[in-house]
């Protein structure tokens, strides 16, 4: 017997349909991946703004007023802006220079020290984590009270320059100047701002 013919299919039919499975399954995709942006963005925002609130209540702590404690966030905003650094990272460096030094120093000479310090390793191209360092180790030497040679000579590793401006503001060779310091004779508070010197 004849078998009847089969009905004919176009198999652009069955690719159309393949096709638009595959786009709704991309769009839904999509979807999901928004989705997850939009989470994590949002996480992002409120581990920044939490970040910033735990920075600006020991600010207020440390700091001898509101007042000073608003002025200091103005000053961090626009020289980590001039500076091209990071103000999360520039927040917590001067902060703990600021809790280290104000016993001793003014809060305009620890900015200016702070300041001077930041822009000559910027001025070098050292990395941010070079320039941490030694506003780390400038804030250890202020918190001891007195600058010792083996935490000079870390700070003028990675501030080439310090030295000279240490020797040409006392007046004295560097010999003098280690002398000194091993004798303990040295606060730090008279020789950090001369690293802030032209």
């Amino acid at each position: 017997e004849t078998q009847a013919a089969k009905p004919y299919k176009d198999p652009a039919k069955n690719l159309s349909k393949g096709t638009k499975k595959a786009t709704k399954s991309v769009d839904l995709l999509g979807q999901a991946m928004r989705a997850v942006g939009a989470i994590k963005l949002g996480t992002d925002f409120i581990r920044a703004n939490a970040s910033v609130q735990t920075f600006n209540l020991s600010l207020i702590q440390i700091a001898d007023s509101a007042e000073d404690a608003a002025q200091i966030n103005r000053f961090l905003a626009d020289e980590s802006d001039r500076l091209g650094l990071s103000l999360n990272t520039a927040r917590q460096g001067f902060l703990n220079f600021l809790a280290a030094g104000k016993q001793t120093l003014e809060l305009a000479e620890l900015e200016r020290i702070w300041s001077a310090v930041a822009g000559s390793m910027g001025k070098l191209g050292k990395a941010s984590h070079e320039t941490d360092a030694v506003i780390q180790q400038m804030s250890q030497s202020l918190s001891s009270g007195r600058l010792q040679w083996e935490e000079l000579q870390i700070i003028t590793e990675r501030l080439p320059g310090a030295m000279s401006l240490l020797a040409k503001g006392m007046g004295k060779t560097t010999g003098e100047i280690r002398a000194q310091m091993e004798a303990g004779e040295l606060l730090t508070s008279e020789v950090l701002p001369l690293l802030a010197t032209e």
